[in-house]
């Protein structure tokens, strides 16, 4: 009885030494995304379907928007003054977040994903100011002859009104 009871406990020394290993190798991995991988269980129907539709972006951008990553996205950014665009997941609000100037949340995953896409897309542009910002849907013809001057994209290149040039004030 001795023997087998001593060969439990240096067992189970050998799987706390396994699982103390296999934690230091995975680092300082996001906890929420190792509690989310793989896991589709753990997930609302509005957030299984925001991942769904986040598949449909460009790949270089929906694989930082996949349930693998955790409820804690981050798409980093293409333009430092535009800045990150990070997205909360929850199953009744999507909380995206771009730089440190702008924030909105969204109850349904398609205007999350609309949004996302518009903003990916440069169909919404930023100006960044001292502690404050605005945005501008730049394609919406409506509002072309209202834009600022200078507005920010996510890609980082510069905003050109139609016609590929800049407006001075005086609308020359």
């Amino acid at each position: 009885m001795t023997l087998q009871v001593a060969l439990l406990v240096v067992g189970a020394i050998a799987i706390a030494a396994g699982l103390v290993l296999m934690m230091r190798r995975e680092g300082n991995r996001n906890l929420s995304a190792i509690a989310v991988s793989g896991n589709a269980d753990d997930l609302e129907f509005n957030e299984l379907e925001f991942f769904a539709l986040a598949a449909d972006l460009p790949e270089e951008y929906s694989r930082y928007l996949s349930p693998d990553q955790g409820r804690n996205l981050v798409i980093p950014g293409r333009n430092r003054r535009v800045g990150d665009l990070r997205v909360g997941v929850t199953p009744y609000v999507f909380r995206i977040q771009i730089g440190d100037h702008t924030q909105f949340d969204f109850r349904t995953p398609y205007e999350a994903i609309e949004f996302i896409a518009d903003v990916l897309g440069d169909h919404i542009g930023f100006e960044i100011g001292e502690g404050e910002a605005s945005q501008f849907r730049v394609d919406d013809e409506l509002e072309m002859g209202d834009l600022p001057d200078h507005l920010e994209v996510w890609s980082g290149a510069p905003f050109r009104r139609p016609g590929g040039h800049r407006e001075l004030p005086d609308g020359r």
